[in-house]
């Protein structure tokens, strides 16, 4: 494995205490998709993207790391189906919850990632009081974390975060559709 001497993304936020500045937040997201847009490309699944699994190297690059639960889909298939839930909780998409995972599912984890680093609070953060209620919240999706909503940034990066969690999985972008959003591409008009 390459060397990665920065840390993660989640040791920065934590040595913050708050949220990142949103040009950097655009750089770390750009290239956590451009990874997994590359891993989909291959019919990899992360089924665990997250800041802490996102190291940066000594020049500032994102790198995912902790391929543990990571899965190659197999036939061709789009999804893949497991009899447990696999992964970290206020990432999950809602069809996590039920057992799904697909490249689908990873985009709505870096939606949930691009929410923690511009806020500095997990997703969903206060919104329940334990995980197995997290887990019923996120299975029954309606709405997306309130600091979407509440938490002051540019209509670029909300709108790349709605669209990353986007409820139905057979309409939320790609990892590659993602790479030409506004956010991550300003000039680009969605």
């Amino acid at each position: 494995m390459e060397w990665v001497p920065s840390g993660s993304v989640q040791s920065v936020l934590q040595e913050t205490h708050k949220g990142l500045r949103e040009t950097i937040v655009r750089r770390y997201v750009r290239e956590a998709l451009q990874g997994l847009a590359y891993l989909h490309s291959r019919g990899i699944v992360h089924r665990d993207v997250k800041p802490g699994n996102m190291l940066l190297g000594s020049d500032g690059s994102v790198k995912l790391t902790d391929f543990g639960t990571s899965r190659k889909l197999e036939d061709g298939g789009e999804t893949m189906q497991t009899g447990t839930v696999v992964g970290t909780v206020p990432y999950l998409a809602p069809e996590c919850v039920r057992g799904t995972y697909s490249a689908a599912s990873d985009v709505w984890a870096i939606g949930c990632t691009a929410l923690h680093m511009i806020t500095g609070k997990a997703p969903w953060e206060g919104e329940a009081r334990d995980h197995i209620t997290l887990i019923f919240k996120i299975g029954n999706f309606t709405a997306p974390p309130r600091a979407v909503l509440d938490y002051a940034m540019s209509d670029e990066l909300r709108s790349f975060i709605f669209a990353a969690m986007t409820a139905d999985r057979h309409v939320r972008p790609t990892a590659e559709k993602l790479l030409q959003h506004a956010f991550i591409e300003p000039g680009i008009v969605n």
